[in-house]
């Protein structure tokens, strides 16, 4: 009987300690080190386990940064600085890219441009000067809302001015040498669009095209004769206008956060011209010439 009861108690004592082999807490001491034992009692100054060997101990809690137990709770008890023994590691985290905005140099644009418009036979050959503002859309800045107006003037005639005055009042010009008068005239051009351009706005260098509405308001000092040619001549004004598109390419340049320049070129097609060319017919022809205008342009964005 003593000899069953002495192998009952070494087969209790091997699944008691199986047990606490298997079920073991982590104790991570202040000093860095940690302990791997069953967790018994946690008292105010003192908590007591048992390792693995079956033996029983006792630890100050002021030494102890943390318990982690086997069922995956953790307490607390000190929060040191220096403590070496970390849980889990945290993954090194890159930081995120992040893109350059596309607002960097502001939406608005006010220039002051200087052009010249030359047509191939001539009828338009006029310098000139203006301003400008641009108001880009959307964030990435691909399409704007241009608004031109330019003032040219020219002191070299585009046709003959001499024109004589038909009985009823209306002015056709006529053949042959230009008249006595010569002076400077003027055109005020205004040319409203929208322009693409393909890359994006954050580019400190850009290439647009554009399409534009085209109205030219002009007038000219002429030579006028009444009819028979026989009459002294006066001087007047003569007025006119020109309405069509115009298609334009930029190249601009941010040489800093506010400044900007630009090279101009564009084609004006006009559909509509009520400029008189030399004829002695009761039925005048018009001019309708295609122009080429380039420009600088130096403008202060916002």
């Amino acid at each position: 009987m003593g000899q069953q009861l002495k192998i009952l108690f070494l087969f209790i004592c091997t699944i008691m300690g199986a047990r606490i082999t298997h079920a073991q807490d982590k104790i991570f001491k202040t000093s860095g080190s940690n302990i791997e034992a069953k967790v018994t009692t946690v008292e105010n100054k003192i908590i007591h386990y048992i390792t693995p060997d079956g033996h029983k101990h006792g630890i100050l809690k002021k030494d102890i940064a943390y318990i982690i137990y086997q069922n995956g709770s953790k307490d607390v008890f000190n929060i040191v600085d220096t403590a070496v023994v970390i849980d889990v590691p945290e993954p090194v985290r890159q930081p995120a890219k992040t893109e350059k905005p596309d607002n960097i140099y502001g939406k608005n644009i006010f220039a002051v441009t200087t052009a010249y418009s030359q047509s191939s036979d001539r009828t338009i050959n006029d310098p000139g000067m203006g301003i400008s503002f641009e108001r880009l859309l959307g964030r990435r800045g691909f399409i704007s809302i241009n608004i031109p107006v330019m003032i040219c003037f020219s002191a070299t005639k585009d046709y003959y001015n001499s024109v004589v005055q038909s009985n009823n009042g209306q002015y056709y010009s006529i053949g042959g040498a230009p008249a006595n008068y010569v002076g400077t005239y003027s055109a005020c051009y205004l040319t409203p669009g929208v322009k693409l351009y393909l890359l994006r706005d954050s580019r400190r260098v850009r290439y647009s095209i554009g399409a534009s509405f085209m109205a030219v308001l002009g007038g000219e000092p002429v030579g006028v004769r009444s009819a028979g040619y026989s009459n002294a001549g006066f001087s007047a004004t003569y007025h006119y206008s020109m309405y069509g598109f115009m298609i334009s390419n930029s190249l601009s340049i941010m040489a800093s956060k506010h400044l900007l320049i630009a090279l101009d070129l564009g084609i004006g097609i006009p559909e509509t011209d009520n400029r008189y060319i030399n004829s002695n017919t009761d039925n005048p022809e018009t001019v309708l010439s295609t122009f080429i205008q380039g420009g600088l342009k130096i403008g202060y964005r916002y």
